[in-house]
């Protein structure tokens, strides 16, 4: 297909059994969707920024990647293209659902992985299979986004009666069926091609995500000292 890597090497990647009630299922592993250098900006979970409140959020539902306008946004898993256009709020992106089940909390689940703030040239299409480093997108500030980078989320889910019928298994934890993408990823691994490094060892803290940090108990700080003032 158009933009696809060439000759990614997977010898490292190693299947993960884990034995439930007599089976065996596999643990889903992920590649990380972009080429170093990377850097997480922001990482899963609660937040008091009220952008999330508005939403109906508890926090942030995914890994938030700085990334240069038009970089190379790649698919971190095989699977197969489900959604690929504009949503109000994320605007251009999309999302890849895998073909086959995988372990998640004792049960048998697929996964989506969704790739958000690209640029509307997606290069995929719905029902388009794609295989681990295909390009499926390219960075940029698409939806309420505050500047150049990569939104990665990762959901559970289940198929309904019909073939066309799914839903989010953790729906209702106060991420849209979001849940945290990091434990997945493929840690001290290398996934190359013949010309440049996709997955280096995993970086926990960046000078970035402590200055997000610090920007977000900086406006906590202001929103309170504005609280008092009103009363």
């Amino acid at each position: 297909m158009g933009g696809k890597e060439e000759e990614f090497l997977k010898s490292e990647v190693r299947d993960v059994q884990i034995p439930f009630g007599g089976r065996n299922f596999m643990r889903l592993q992920l590649y990380f969707p972009l080429q170093k250098p990377y850097f997480i900006t922001q990482f899963f979970g609660p937040s008091q920024l009220p952008i999330y409140k508005q939403l109906g959020m508890l926090g942030h539902n995914g890994l938030d990647c700085a990334s240069p306008r038009g970089k190379p946004v790649l698919a971190s898993h095989d699977g197969q293209v489900v959604y690929a256009g504009q949503d109000g709020n994320e605007g251009y992106g999309v999302v890849i659902r895998t073909l086959t089940t995988f372990e998640y909390n004792g049960q048998e689940m697929f996964f989506k992985t969704l790739y958000w703030h690209l640029l509307a040239n997606i290069p995929v299409r719905v029902g388009q299979r794609v295989r681990i480093g295909d390009i499926v997108g390219y960075a940029d500030s698409t939806g309420l986004s505050t500047g150049d980078h990569l939104h990665f989320g990762l959901k559970p889910q289940y198929q309904g009666a019909n073939e066309w019928t799914w839903f989010n298994a953790e729906q209702n934890n106060g991420y849209f069926g979001g849940i945290d993408p990091e434990p997945y990823l493929i840690k001290d691994k290398r996934f190359s091609n013949r010309n440049t490094d996709y997955m280096s060892s995993y970086e926990i803290k960046t000078g970035l995500q402590m200055l997000a940090e610090d920007i977000e108990r900086l406006a906590r700080s202001i929103s309170n000292y504005l609280r008092r003032i009103k009363k």
